[in-house]
Formats: C-alpha cells, sequence, structure tokens
C-alpha cells in the first residue's frame, strides 16, 4: 500500500489578519490540520491598514513611499498545497487578493512562506489606519466589532479597494 503523506508538497504560510489566533476567523484555522510553527514578522516592510468603509477588514499591500509602512506580525503554519483550494476561495483569489511568497523572520530564521496581498490597490487605503499586528489591534480600544464576512461577494465593493 502506498503512503499517501509521502506525496504531499508541504509549504508555509503566513496569516496576518482574521486567520490568526485570537482573531474573529480563527475557529477556521483550527478545523485543519495546519501545523502551527509560531509568530513571526515579515523580512520586508509592508502596509497592513484597517479598511473601515470596508467592514473593518484589514487589507496587506505595498506602498509606492515607506513612511508608513512596517514589518507586520502573523502567524506561521506549515500547510499540505492542496489546502490552498479553499483558502484562495475564502480569500477572494483572484478577485481581491494575489498569493506570493516572501519572507518572514521567526525563530532566529527566516522563512518562505506564501501570504495573501492586495495588488493594485486604491490610493484612498494608503489613507487609512495602518498598523502592524492585527490582534493587538482587536485588543485596542480603535477596533470596530465587524468584519468582513466569509460570504461577501459584492464585487463592487471589491472594485472600491482594487484599482482596475
Amino acid at each position: 500500500m502506498v503512503d499517501q503523506n509521502r506525496f504531499k508538497r508541504m509549504v508555509f504560510l503566513f496569516v496576518y489578519g482574521t486567520l490568526r489566533k485570537g482573531a474573529i476567523n480563527f475557529e477556521l484555522m483550527e478545523k485543519t490540520n495546519f501545523k502551527f510553527i509560531g509568530v513571526g514578522e515579515t523580512e520586508e516592510k509592508f502596509n497592513l491598514c484597517i479598511a473601515h468603509f470596508f467592514l473593518n477588514s484589514p487589507f496587506l499591500f505595498k506602498s509606492s513611499t515607506e513612511e508608513s509602512s512596517d514589518h507586520i506580525k502573523g502567524d506561521v503554519y506549515e500547510i499540505d498545497e492542496s489546502e490552498f483550494e479553499w483558502l484562495d476561495e475564502f480569500e477572494k483569489v483572484p478577485l481581491l487578493y494575489k498569493r506570493i511568497t516572501i519572507m518572514v523572520n521567526i525563530n532566529a530564521s527566516q522563512l518562505p512562506c506564501f501570504v495573501y496581498i492586495l495588488e493594485n490597490h486604491h490610493q484612498d487605503l494608503e489613507k487609512c489606519l495602518m498598523i502592524s499586528d492585527y490582534v493587538e489591534y482587536c485588543k485596542s480600544e480603535k477596533a470596530l466589532l465587524f468584519y468582513l464576512p466569509t460570504d461577501f461577494k459584492l464585487e463592487e465593493e471589491i472594485s472600491a479597494i482594487k484599482c482596475k
């Protein structure tokens, strides 16, 4: 009998928003076989904004300026590459996000991790509240009590965030 686990391709995933431990969609992560590696920080600087006009959703993107950019904290998981099917659907790829590979500093080393990033973002996002740690933000007084639900499908709202 062939061991199917032998053929799995394991990769690393960096989550920075609602899928993090302590955030509103973490329950989805608890239902998986993902192996939690630890909390890491992006090697490169990014912008992580809270779009209050878009139901308090976190969006990660690269800015044209580094003034508001920071190293972003997130959770690192080892996952089976086949899990990207549901993750891509959850993250609305390619409608909203693109999955790319970045380097993440964790446990005194660097790991190449997949992450979901907003490409070609609307300039108004750069005026939103910028943070570096979504879980800490959720604990703060600045946090609102609503978020983007997983079944949200209004393409008009998405086009307001993403430039075509």
